[in-house]
């Protein structure tokens, strides 16, 4: 017969914080770091884009990224080795209303993060590389 142990509210809600944590970017960070992997590449999104093309087009963006991300990141122990950026189109709407060839985008501008165990060396950081 199973035993099945009551878990309160409290102890849910504890579950579900430990739970978000160990899918987050730092909470990944921290796994890979005690499973002692020298290299982790994070994609985080930076800024989500929404733009329409065509006589009153503009760009609306939000931001999503104030750098905390990464110094919790550097807190775990490891060093920000290489940085890229990439638009990613989520998709497109042609407008078939009042303006005929307008187009909507949307998409995001994500971050691919490179860190490398262990603090940046001096060399690195006198060359131009990234300290703390």
């Amino acid at each position: 017969m199973r035993e099945f142990k009551k878990m309160g509210l409290f102890d849910r809600k504890k579950k579900t914080e430990e739970d978000a944590f160990a899918a987050s970017p730092v909470g990944l960070a921290r796994a890979a770091k005690s499973s002692g992997r020298s290299i982790l590449q994070i994609i985080v999104p930076i800024r989500t884009a929404d733009a329409k093309r065509g006589l009153t087009g503009g760009v609306f963006f939000t931001d999503s990224e104030d750098g905390s991300l990464l110094e919790a990141i550097e807190n775990e122990g490891w060093a920000l080795e290489h940085v890229s950026h990439v638009f990613q189109l989520n998709g497109s709407i042609k407008d078939t209303g009042f303006r005929e060839g307008s187009e909507r985008y949307a998409g995001e501008i994500v971050g691919v993060y490179i860190f490398r165990a262990g603090a940046p060396s001096l060399d690195k950081a006198g060359a131009g590389g990234l300290s703390k």
